[in-house]
């Protein structure tokens, strides 16, 4: 039985992607699955997954034209087997045992979202400054080891600890699809109409203080790139 699915969507990050997966993919056992889903890269990004994939036999590879990262998100789940979900961005990389953790307090509490912080590095790094804060919410959320329903957690820490990333949560993958919590697709900032929902609908979820996440600033990203009207639009 897979109890973990890890979803990366890839996208023109050979510079990144063996970092990333070798992050992931050491601290995998063979009850975990890594589903790599190459979303028209113009790069390398396919060749460094195939390469990968000698080492890591967990770790599937899809290959697709461009859909965008909701899209390849959504593919994702419908592939995914495993009991619990979570999404990783291929630019960025995992903590040691963050599955493992994420797994244990899940089962214990038989949660339907995990939520948790991260730490930022890379070479934008400086010039965020202060709001790279925004990443770590423990001493906003007071009642760290308390069950609560989605919406109890957003009316006690919003805006504060409000961080609509999918990266930042470990979630149960039959409460997704059974209440049709998918990605937006084809817009920007597909993660805020995701997180809304699973908010709404999660009866069981929990905050833990452990960065389990590396969050990498770097020019040219989706989030550090310059605004368009798009942007502004879908946000």
């Amino acid at each position: 039985m897979i109890e973990i699915s890890i979803i990366i969507p890839v996208y023109n990050v050979e510079k990144y992607l063996v970092e990333c997966l070798d992050s992931v993919c050491g601290q995998c056992n063979d009850k975990t699955e890594v589903i790599a889903i190459n979303d028209g890269s113009t790069d390398n990004s396919l060749k460094v997954l195939q390469n990968m994939q000698k080492k890591y036999p967990n770790l599937h590879i899809l290959s697709q034209n461009n859909h965008g990262l909701g899209a390849v998100r959504n593919l994702g789940i419908r592939m995914a087997q495993g009991k619990y979900i979570y999404f990783l961005d291929s630019d960025d990389c995992l903590a040691d045992g963050a599955m493992e953790r994420c797994l244990e307090v899940s089962e214990k509490e038989q949660l339907d979202a995990l939520f948790f912080d991260a730490d930022v590095f890379g070479e934008l790094k400086e010039e965020l400054g202060t709001k790279s804060d925004s990443y770590v919410r423990k001493d906003i959320i007071g009642r760290k080891s308390e069950i609560m329903s989605g919406m109890e957690f957003l009316q006690n820490y919003y805006p504060g600890a409000y961080v609509p990333s999918a990266c930042l949560v470990f979630l149960r993958r039959d409460f997704l699809v059974k209440n049709d919590i998918y990605f937006s697709e084809g817009t920007y900032y597909e993660d805020i109409s995701f997180h809304n929902k699973l908010l709404y609908y999660a009866e069981k979820t929990r905050y833990i203080s452990d960065c389990l996440y590396k969050r990498r600033y770097r020019k040219d990203s989706i989030k550090t790139s310059g605004l368009s009207e798009k942007k502004i639009k879908d946000l």
